[in-house]
């Protein structure tokens, strides 16, 4: 007896072009996979990648940083040093130096008179001596000297009076012009 297939529309389809389908779909998936390994695997060494060089960038940040921190330390000594030199250029600008001053006092004073004050203009030209003799002759003398000095002009007497301190003699005030020159260190 022939047999009878009821189930003949429900049997799986055998035929080439679902096979094909069937191989298509299988190799579709496949290289999907395949991709999406491969992208995970890139993804991977990619982010190994950055975060070396992050490492990196921060291993360089941290030694720029001190040395940037050492510089700053050099920097303000460098400041400190450079104020000093400013402060030290000011004074000599206007240093006076006053030895040369008074080697030339010492040179046309009358020794019996004695300088109490002596003051120094800014412009280092004038001068305002005061101080005490015993005499009016002594203090002719003294006037006398500085005159007759090349480096003393316009040697004038401003006042006299007896002196104040229970000593003998008589108390003066002499203003004059000092040449320039004689401010100068040699």
């Amino acid at each position: 007896m022939a047999d009878i297939n009821l189930l003949q529309n429900k049997l799986k389809d055998t035929t080439q072009t679902s096979s094909r389908r069937t191989s298509i779909f299988a190799t579709i998936s496949g290289l999907i996979l395949l991709l999406l390994v491969g992208a995970c695997v890139g993804l991977y060494f990619l982010t190994k990648d950055v975060k070396q060089k992050t490492e990196s960038l921060m291993a360089t940040n941290i030694d720029l940083k001190r040395q940037l921190n050492n510089q700053k330390q050099g920097l303000a000594d460098a400041k400190a040093f450079q104020a000093q030199l400013s402060n030290i250029k000011l004074l000599l600008e206007h240093h006076i130096s006053l030895s040369a001053v008074f080697d030339e006092l010492g040179k046309f004073t009358y020794q019996r008179a004695q300088y109490v004050t002596l003051d120094v203009g800014e412009d280092s030209s004038r001068a305002h001596l005061e101080g005490r003799v015993t005499t009016y002759n002594d203090l002719g003398k003294l006037l006398l000297g500085l005159s007759l000095s090349p480096k003393f002009k316009d040697v004038r007497l401003l006042s006299i009076s007896p002196s104040r301190d229970n000593l003998q003699g008589y108390a003066f005030v002499i203003d004059m012009n000092i040449v320039p020159d004689l401010f100068v260190s040699k």
